[in-house]
């Protein structure tokens, strides 16, 4: 909701102004921050609780998202208060919006406001794109029919930035490199915490789920401006309005002697967006793809298509259906990081039936939504 999300927002700025204050050292000789200081408590606790976890190289490779299921969810308090006497590395991070200029890509921001812009004209200032859709006149006038030339330009130049590297499969660059270090720095920062890590999901068991590091409103950002719009275009036959509005974002770790692959599977999402953060050096590790659940015949029987990561530029990523059959070949030198995004609708529903042609969002509903989304929000704090 939107009081949680501000919530976690809030926290997260809190963590990083504690973070930023003049270090001193605590009691146990270590650096610590006002709130360390203070509050010493929580992070010691959390760190003694983390010795009753076992080796994650014990834990299952199938099914192990119930693994020590309410040992996490009775502390998940804890951990919360000791991530916030932590404090964060990289303010930046939890405020992707205000820092969207250095953090995402140019073409890509830049294409996609274009969208926007196109879109609101469209729709008028004073209603809705999906109210200015629903009045269905039978004639536009010459401004509308200009703006609505604008946004088949906007998103043709948006199209013209991604790439079907398999059927199904669209490599884009989403991330800037500086997005892709900050948040690998953010990783290792909370890793010395001593703070468990919670597995990032049932299958792989080494990474770190990105709402534990307060990381929600970003995410969720990051899904209603760009990644929403850009899958209701590339998959209008699923993603709808309400289909793809919430996120489970991960980072999942591949390397020698720990996780090197995964079996073929299919996610938990309409929506995926599988993101390269730039580890130099590994090789194999690539991805290959089948057909989608409940839309292809026989999917897991269909043709193969793998799609590698190792000459990607940091940032760069490909968004699939959540549905698609995927699995990962095994790693054969180095280390492999890569942020995932699911998408998904409300209490998790994962639409599978398709729309009819009728039922489809058009292109000024899709981009005009966050703006919609925006103006409600800004309507109900006053």
């Amino acid at each position: 909701s939107n009081l949680a999300m501000g919530r976690v927002a809030l926290s997260a700025l809190m963590a990083s102004i504690a973070a930023r204050a003049p270090a001193r050292a605590c009691s146990t000789g270590s650096v610590c921050t006002p709130n360390t200081a203070a509050v010493a408590s929580a992070l010691e606790r959390a760190r003694a609780a983390a010795s009753a976890l076992p080796p994650r190289t014990n834990m299952s490779m199938n099914n192990g998202e119930e693994e020590w299921h309410d040992w996490w969810v009775r502390h998940e308090s804890l951990f919360e208060e000791a991530r916030l006497e932590w404090g964060t590395l990289h303010e930046e991070l939890y405020n992707l919006e205000l820092f969207a200029d250095t953090l995402l890509t140019a073409d890509t921001l830049e294409a996609v406001r274009a969208c926007e812009r196109a879109a609101i004209l469209i729709s008028g200032s004073d209603e809705t794109p999906y109210e200015a859709d629903s009045r269905k006149r039978p004639h536009c006038t010459a401004d509308e029919a200009t703006h609505a030339s604008a946004l088949e330009a906007a998103e043709r130049k948006v199209r013209s930035l991604l790439s079907e590297v398999a059927p199904g499969v669209w490599r884009l660059s989403i991330f800037t490199p500086r997005f892709c270090r900050l948040l690998l720095e953010e990783l290792q920062h909370y890793e010395t915490s001593g703070i468990p890590l919670r597995r990032p999901n049932g299958m792989n068991r080494f990474g770190a789920i990105l709402d534990q590091l307060g990381l929600e409103a970003s995410l969720s950002y990051l899904c209603r401006r760009i990644l929403r719009p850009l899958g209701g275009m590339l998959f209008p036959e699923l993603i709808g309005r309400g289909d793809a509005d919430y996120t489970y974002g991960f980072v999942v770790k591949y390397r020698m002697g720990e996780d090197v692959a995964l079996a073929e599977h299919a996610d938990a999402s309409v929506l995926t967006l599988n993101v390269n953060l730039g580890m130099p050096g590994f090789t194999g590790g690539e991805l290959v793809f089948k057909g989608t659940r409940f839309l292809d015949d026989q999917p897991r029987q269909m043709p193969a298509h793998t799609v590698g990561f190792a000459q990607m530029t940091p940032g760069d990523g490909i968004l699939h259906l959540g549905g698609q059959y995927h699995a990962a070949l095994p790693l054969t030198a180095g280390e492999r990081v890569n942020f995932v995004l699911w998408m998904f609708g409300k209490h998790g529903v994962v639409r599978v039936a398709p729309y009819e042609e009728t039922e489809r969002l058009d292109a000024m509903q899709r981009w005009g939504a966050y703006a919609e989304e925006e103006m409600q929000h800004q309507l109900r704090s006053t």
